[in-house]
């Protein structure tokens, strides 16, 4: 029952648009998976283990679309026999029976998504439903199965069906990959004939990756021939331009529950574009000219692809915080930092917003990477068409309410006193979260007061190297700044639709170089220079601070 259960929940959790479907999907069977794994259990991490959760979560996958797929059939038999009313004895142990129950048990799905699963498995399923035969909620479906299949024929003929498949709209193509991935919202929307795989350069140089799927019979091509189909489908991969550690494989050719570079972390599956907000942050730093460790906060950090590329970027001479509210979540940013080798990372169960910005635990973070919570519209495989509301209507207060959202953290972020760049982005395709909300910000009197700007994006790529694709035009925005930023376009970039963009300013105003409380001292008349020569001084200011502390109050 345990399987129908989470069946249901994940098409409720669908219907408040809480997540891509694979994503959901994921979350629940991995959450469910460590719950069934007992404490002596060997290496419930395994190999082996791995495999078990990736098939259980394929068949959950596969259940769940199959039912959304065939809902509107489905819910016109169910207006004929109403099986939930009928056998409300059977099912009446679950109190909440609305999809959009705020007080939802997170362990059950409603009834209602109960239902349309277990008749989808009845009429539909070569098993059927998949439940002991003395079962309770399987013998409440049954007894009904005689008409259910009588309603189910008269529709047929009704529409001029000759099989049940002709009774499903024909919806625009979307591939359900056959590898279930442990990715995010955003990251694991890569479901086309292209599969993006980023070395992981803390366990694997980008030289070691390409002889090992040379000895493993792949073969490296050129990007224009791969991305133009020149090749016969087999074992090809090629090299990003824009970012070197990135590699892209035809999605027919590679097998990720079977591929022991992914399952031992040595490559992470990552769209490119996901892999942008770090490059755009970071690309153009020379870490070997600075004096001091680099310190960058990840404000909303799981699943943490993205925090794993910052922790490879900075190695040894860096430091990551990962900031992550959800305790579910933050389980699996853990786990992705430890698959991923990351010994440079620490991870915080907290809100990035209650964070306050004279933390001293936040003194000399110099980069901050923000990409909130948004609406999802650029993830090409979100399936949205199955939900109650069709993904291809816009949800204006829904998207309002993001970009309020998304404007205050970015503004949060903005505020720290010693940071210098601060990445945004989106995995939206709407104009409100993306555009809107960074002139909203760049217009603030306080923003424009302390230097911030927009960071020519251009230079974060190897010489010679462009990103042709920038903002939209907005009223009110400025060409230059339009320029400075970065869209991603699934037709065009082989990528999810997404946007990012980078805050800068070159160097820290007087009263940023110190805590809120901090008003009078010798750190004020210090001179504002880029952040690696400025470190420095700044930590003179603190000592400064200290000894006129010490003057003005003797023992």
């Amino acid at each position: 029952m345990d399987f129908y259960n989470q069946a249901a929940r994940a098409i409720d959790l669908v219907d408040q648009r809480r997540g891509s479907l694979k994503s959901i999907v994921f979350n629940l069977s991995s959450k469910h998976f460590n719950n069934r794994c007992s404490p002596n259990e060997a290496n419930p991490s395994s190999l082996k283990n791995k495999t078990r959760q990736i098939s259980d979560g394929k068949r959950l996958l596969k259940v769940v679309a199959e039912t959304l797929r065939f809902r509107q059939v489905i819910g016109s038999i169910l207006e004929k026999i109403d099986i939930l009313k009928i056998e409300k004895r059977s099912f009446g142990s679950r109190k909440h029976s609305s999809s959009n129950s705020k007080s939802h048990n997170t362990n059950f799905g409603s009834a209602k998504s109960l239902v349309l699963v277990l008749v989808h498995d009845q009429l539909f399923s070569p098993r059927g439903i998949s439940l002991a035969k003395v079962h309770k909620i399987r013998q409440a479906v049954e007894r009904h199965s005689a008409v259910l299949r009588l309603e189910l024929s008269r529709l047929m003929i009704k529409q001029g069906a000759q099989q049940v498949s002709d009774l499903v709209k024909q919806e625009p193509p979307h591939q359900i990959n056959k590898d279930f991935i442990d990715q995010s919202t955003e990251d694991s929307a890569n479901l086309g004939s292209i599969r993006w795989l980023r070395v992981n350069t803390i366990k694997w140089s980008i030289q070691e990756a390409f002889n090992w799927l040379s000895q493993e019979g792949w073969t490296e091509t050129g990007c224009n021939e791969f991305f133009k189909g020149k090749l016969n489908a087999g074992k090809y991969f090629c090299q990003d331009i824009h970012l070197h550690c990135l590699l892209a494989f035809p999605s027919s050719a590679l097998i990720l529950s079977s591929f022991s570079p992914y399952l031992n972390g040595r490559l992470i599956a990552q769209d490119k574009a996901s892999c942008m907000p770090p490059q755009l942050l970071l690309g153009n730093i020379d870490l070997s000219s600075l004096n001091t460790e680099i310190q960058i906060i990840d404000a909303t950090a799981a699943p943490g692809n993205k925090t794993t590329m910052l922790s490879a970027m900075v190695g040894s001479r860096g430091k990551v915080w990962a900031f992550e509210k959800d305790p579910d979540r933050y389980r699996t940013l853990k786990k992705m930092i430890s698959r991923a080798g990351c010994t440079n990372v620490e991870c915080v169960l907290a809100d990035f917003l209650a964070v306050k910005h004279n933390d001293l635990r936040f003194n000399n973070v110099s980069h901050i990477l923000v990409d909130p919570s948004c609406s999802g519209s650029g993830i090409s495989n979100r399936l949205d068409h199955l939900s109650v509301e069709s993904a291809e209507q816009k949800d204006q207060k829904r998207i309002e309410v993001l970009s309020r959202f998304q404007t205050t953290i970015l503004s949060h972020a903005l505020r720290f006193p010693s940071v210098l760049q601060v990445a945004y982005s989106t995995c939206s395709i709407w104009d409100e979260e993306n555009e809107e909300v960074v002139l909203r910000v760049l217009k603030k009197p306080e923003m424009s007061q302390m230097g911030w700007s927009l960071k020519d994006i251009d230079l974060s790529f190897p010489d010679g190297i462009r990103w042709k694709r920038n903002g939209n035009h907005i009223s009110g925005m400025e060409d230059s700044f339009i320029k400075r930023m970065a869209r991603f376009d699934p037709l065009l970039d082989n990528t999810i639709g997404f946007f990012a963009v980078v805050f800068e300013r070159t160097s820290i105003k007087p009263e940023a170089c110190r805590p809120e409380d901090f008003s009078q001292s010798a750190a004020a008349k210090l001179s504002c220079e880029p952040f690696h020569k400025n470190r420095q001084k700044i930590g003179t200011a603190r000592k400064i601070k200290k000894n006129l502390h010490k003057k003005n109050n003797p023992e």
